[in-house]
């Protein structure tokens, strides 16, 4: 049966047919207008991002890569390499004389630590985050780093392990300085990689923290529902931020529809609307958050064990092994996109895997595009087992040479009848 199949792809190779690759579907140009959501964001810049399972898609972005004022959004890169330097977040750490009068006359955040107070790195991540607290941001740059100048560099180095392009830090807290700055592009690489991180998702989205007698709000205002202007309840988490300089900058969370989106605000402003002053950057989320839902959609594109393509094979006794989905996938999408546009490219873990192959092993991962926006991926396996052809396997080189050269794929197959 094999040798029938072989021989057909011979036929089909010799009459000028594709053997089967690693294709995908041609995606066409269909962009959401946002000439009404623009009109309703006070911001200088946004970012509003789908997160699925993994996948980070933009879905609306304006000034997106301007250099601009972090504020305490900086936190995000505080908490995170304190997570990922501190292998014990109980242990306890002493405030110290010097991390208190850093903020003398500064017009900071404070949570008012004491010198020589005890304190544990889980509750300094805690007061940073949720309430901002510029004080317990030097605690933890003294405790990891040994120094604040040093804790920064370690700042730095996250930043850019995470693919940051325009981030620069002086500080842990985020207070002013011009030589401080980032963009949304960034913030939104920072933001998503912590995300990832159990510890930091439990404490950026609690909506407060007890400490030492005392109730710590977070910062956020749209958590809270007696803040009636502000409340959204969809929301969740994550950093807000202000100075002069900055503006009002915000990144958060909401989660509806089952859908997760993430909204970055920055350089927003305060308005005076009914004789009271508004925080426009969480009216800007909201707004954000409520064009994300009104036009996007979560859309099925695959079940498990779904077939989605084929994977070259090297040193085995079949030339492709077809590889299907190891679960069920979704992509998050503009409403009404036609499912024909919703491109589908397998990207292997290598350019041939090779002989023998194991049923269900995994060979790479189906990656979904929607308008040149990556929108979704899942796991591929190998439907079959494949096993090792001796003779290809002895030829490696030659084996690879005809893989990349489909015009030789017809000695590849002839090889294949005899090994």
């Amino acid at each position: 049966m094999r040798r029938c199949v072989a021989i057909l792809l011979v036929l089909a190779v010799l009459s000028g047919l594709a053997v089967p690759c690693f294709a995908a579907q041609q995606s066409s140009k269909k962009d959401n207008s946002l000439k009404s959501l623009n009109q309703n964001i006070e911001a200088y810049a946004y970012i509003l991002a789908s997160l699925n399972e993994g996948t980070v898609s933009i879905a609306a972005q304006h000034n997106a890569r301007e250099v601009l004022y972090p504020a305490s959004l900086t936190k995000i890169a505080t908490a995170m390499v304190t997570i990922n330097k501190v292998k014990d977040l109980s242990r306890s750490v002493t405030v110290s004389k010097a991390a208190v009068e850093s903020q003398i006359n500064t017009g900071s955040q404070i949570a008012y630590l004491r010198e020589g107070e005890k304190i544990s790195y889980e509750e300094l991540l805690y007061l940073s985050m949720l309430f901002s607290a510029c004080d317990a941001c030097q605690v933890l740059a003294e405790a990891v780093g040994g120094s604040v100048k040093e804790f920064v560099k370690m700042m730095n180095e996250w930043a850019t392990s995470v693919g940051c392009e325009n981030t620069h830090f002086v500080n842990p807290d985020g207070l002013h300085d011009d030589n401080h700055y980032s963009t949304a592009t960034d913030l939104l690489k920072m933001s998503t990689a912590a995300l990832q991180n159990s510890t930091f998702k439990k404490i950026s989205t609690a909506t407060s923290f007890d400490y030492n007698g005392s109730t710590f709000y977070h910062t956020n205002r749209m958590l809270h529902p007696l803040l009636d202007e502000y409340y959204y309840q969809y929301a969740k988490g994550i950093k807000t931020g202000y100075t002069k300089e900055a503006g009002n900058c915000l990144i958060t969370m909401a989660e509806n529809k089952g859908i997760t989106f993430l909204a970055i605000v920055l350089r927003s402003v305060a308005k005076k609307i009914d004789d009271k002053w508004i925080a426009m950057s969480y009216i800007d989320a909201k707004n954000l958050f409520e064009w994300g839902f009104k036009n996007f959609e979560k859309r099925s594109v695959c079940g498990t064990n779904d077939v989605m393509g084929h994977a070259l094979v090297g040193g085995g006794k079949e030339l492709y092994v077809p590889v299907c989905a190891q679960r069920a996938a979704s992509v998050i999408v503009p409403k009404g996109a036609n499912p024909n546009e919703i491109q589908t490219t397998i990207k292997p873990n290598s350019a041939a895997s090779q002989a023998p192959i194991q049923q269900g092993e995994v060979l790479g991962s189906a990656v979904f595009s929607y308008n040149d926006n990556v929108v979704g991926n899942v796991p591929v396996i190998a439907a079959v087992g494949v096993k090792e052809a001796p003779l290809r396997s002895f030829l490696p080189q030659f084996d690879a040479y005809i893989h990349d050269k489909p015009v030789f794929g017809v000695f590849a197959i002839l090889l294949s009848l005899f090994t």
